[in-house]
């Protein structure tokens, strides 16, 4: 009984220490409120699919964050871009070599005829690989933290044409389920105030994270 005690006395102070740091992060986080203009024609779609219907085909674009390649066929199928550049490191626990390999067989095809090209690297490094003005769109799907999603966002923006725009997934508070806080609403929002960007969509998904489209003012 004394040991059971223990596990009790011992799991308690790992919630609350747990609880405690997750705070802590979640306070560093800078809350920037939108302006009316950052919102002024901000359009409410239904799911991250119908979103890719109203971006632009035959283009340039990166996805970044591209895990087992799902939604990297519904670029392909729906999009048909001229390029398409896949940018992960594939190098977690849950998105590592396997899905790599799989990624790269599954798009062989694509790969031998020029429309799609794999770059295995952190997108904060991968970004050197491309000149201004490049991309017609890319869709982010990565970290899904503050820190990195701000850092994407400001790298990448260089790398957009004037007529272009950013999109990307989990613009939400975080995945509770996993006690997990994402940062992706406040980059998004403090991204848009300090570079003159506003917010042009944003999905409605229900069983999944909701989407963004951001674009120059």
């Amino acid at each position: 009984m004394e040991e059971l005690q223990n596990v009790v006395d011992t799991t308690d102070q790992y919630v609350s220490l747990n609880n405690y740091y997750r705070k802590l992060n979640i306070s560093k986080i800078p809350k920037v409120s939108l302006s009316g203009e950052s919102i002024k024609n901000t359009k409410l779609i239904t799911n991250r699919k119908e979103l890719l219907r109203l971006m632009c085909k035959d283009g340039v674009v990166a996805e970044l964050g591209v895990a087992n390649g799902e939604y990297t066929s519904s670029i392909l199928n729906i999009n048909r871009p001229k390029k398409l550049h896949l940018i992960d490191i594939w190098q977690s626990e849950r998105y590592g070599e396997n899905l790599y390999i799989n990624v790269c067989e599954k798009f062989k095809n694509e790969q031998i005829k020029g429309q799609l090209e794999i770059h295995r690297k952190l997108s904060t490094e991968a970004v050197n690989d491309f000149p201004d003005k490049y991309f017609d769109w890319i869709y982010i799907d990565t970290t899904h933290c503050y820190n990195n999603t701000k850092s994407e966002l400001e790298l990448y923006a260089s790398k957009i044409k004037d007529d272009g725009v950013i999109a990307g997934h989990d613009y939400s508070m975080g995945n509770w389920g996993e006690q997990l806080k994402y940062g992706v609403i406040e980059a998004v929002h403090e991204f848009c105030e300090e570079f003159d960007w506003r917010i042009k969509y944003i999905t409605m998904d229900l069983a999944e994270s909701q989407s963004f489209v951001i674009c120059r003012k």
